[in-house]
């Protein structure tokens, strides 16, 4: 069984989650390998992504659905990736996850 977890480097992604959420609506989160997908973390619109089977849920960020593509989750047993904001030029915001960012 895969264990790999989520959890906030603080306040800052929950508040950027729920703005999202209400911008947006149901939202949720995607980290693919980097072939044909981002090596970083994506956030889309549920209506917008098709989770295939080839991807699997490993947490939720609050109440977002955080999915992984399978291989890259075995790649990642047993760490825990932790999601911090980061101000970018340009009024973007950057969540990083672990070695990975995501902007949004």
């Amino acid at each position: 069984m895969l264990n790999v977890d989520v959890e906030f480097g603080g306040d800052d992604v929950k508040e950027l989650i729920r703005n999202m959420k209400e911008k947006y609506g149901d939202i949720i989160i995607i980290l693919g390998h980097g072939c044909c997908s981002p090596t970083e973390p994506q956030i889309y619109r549920a209506s917008d992504f098709i989770v295939g089977s080839d991807y699997i849920e490993v947490g939720r960020v609050d109440g977002v659905p955080f999915y992984i593509e399978r291989n890259l989750a075995e790649s990642y047993n047993g760490w825990i990736l932790t999601l911090k904001v980061e101000p970018l030029n340009g009024g973007l915001l950057m969540i990083h996850s672990h070695l990975m960012c995501l902007r949004v």
